[in-house]
């Protein structure tokens, strides 16, 4: 679980109605809470923590320490405060001061992402236009107007969409499939919460690339970048067989020479090296050099439409797309070994 420290009172998010705990002075016990009201950069409005007619703080007890906290779009947060005033002549509420200084813990493995990012959802037949405002490797928040979304939207909880995203510097769009497993109303748009599920693997590497470049993937899944440079190799060979004369090789032949090779005997050795993934994902990648070697021979020998025919029967966009699920496999298998043994 990540930790971290902000100062800067944008970043503060709570909103009316989040449920509170509260630990009152020394006391060890955590009380209930209800935030009900805020001045922002001044104080906060809260329910009474406390049985009825037994109030934690009494009207005399100003000045007393609070320390509170709180979830928020998967994140905890916690953050110190002083009882500013007692209100009994109504509701018993306290005001307490704002927050100078707010900690955040992340509980979601995979961090989210604020963003703009167009995108359609596929639901019941029906696309709905709208985007998404905050993604990460599991999930994402869309958002889009009323008159946008079909009336039955909430009748497909629980069941499997489609979202097909505009990624910054990515043609066309990219499409995952999802399961539905919220829908929040407000006045003028509807919320979609969706986990993202059984994503193809090239198009979970185009997603795991954005979100490498936005530097909001944890450190454990930053291999996405050795599967983009495996895609560019994949792709200066094509280019290379495919070439109507001889042109200089501009790409590693050998297993051991190209980035993924090199990063599997070193970084990724260290990482999934006790994986069934990863022994198979290193013989997957020694083979498809093996054959790709064959068809250069093949051109060099002269025969170049020969050469295409072999490799283009080699399907090595389909290996390609198999190394990159096993990394992940490998990946997604040390994720939750760690989780069972935490």
């Amino acid at each position: 679980m990540e930790h971290k420290s902000h100062t800067n009172l944008n970043l503060f998010e709570i909103e009316v109605g989040t449920q509170l705990q509260l630990q009152v002075g020394q006391l060890t016990g955590r009380l209930e809470s209800t935030l009900i009201g805020i001045r922002a950069g001044k104080y906060l409005i809260i329910t009474m923590p406390g049985e009825s007619g037994q109030p934690a703080i009494r009207p005399d007890e100003t000045g007393t320490s609070l320390v509170i906290r709180y979830i928020h779009q998967g994140n905890a947060y916690g953050f110190k405060s002083v009882v500013m005033d007692v209100i009994t002549s109504t509701d018993r509420l306290l005001v307490i001061s704002y927050p100078f200084q707010v900690e955040i813990f992340e509980l979601r493995n995979y961090p989210r992402l604020n963003c703009f990012l167009p995108t359609r959802v596929f639901v019941d037949k029906q696309v709905i236009d709208g985007s998404l405002a905050d993604i990460s490797r599991t999930g994402a928040h869309f958002i889009c107007t009323k008159s946008e979304l079909v009336s039955n939207i909430a009748e497909h909880v629980n069941e499997s969409i489609q979202l097909d995203i505009q990624l910054p510097g990515s043609d066309g769009y990219t499409h995952v499939v999802g399961n539905l497993r919220k829908v929040q109303a407000s006045s003028d748009k509807f919320e979609l919460g969706i986990r993202f599920e059984n994503i193809e693997p090239i198009e979970l590497t185009k997603l795991l690339s954005f979100l490498l470049d936005a530097n909001a993937l944890p450190e454990h899944q930053k291999f996405s970048a050795i599967i983009q440079k495996h895609y560019d190799w994949k792709e200066k060979v094509f280019n290379f067989i495919h070439a109507d004369k001889n042109e200089k090789q501009n790409f590693a032949l050998s297993p051991d020479e190209c980035d993924l090779g090199k990063w599997l005997s070193s970084e990724g050795k260290s990482l999934y090296s006790d994986t069934e993934s990863y022994q198979e994902l290193d013989k997957t990648h020694r083979e498809l050099h093996q054959k790709v070697a064959a068809a250069i021979k093949i051109r060099e020998d002269g025969e170049i439409d020969k050469s295409i025919d072999f490799f283009n029967q080699l399907d090595i966009q389909h290996i390609s797309h198999k190394i990159a699920a096993l990394l992940i496999a490998a990946d997604e298998n040390i994720v939750a070994a760690k989780e069972q043994s935490s």
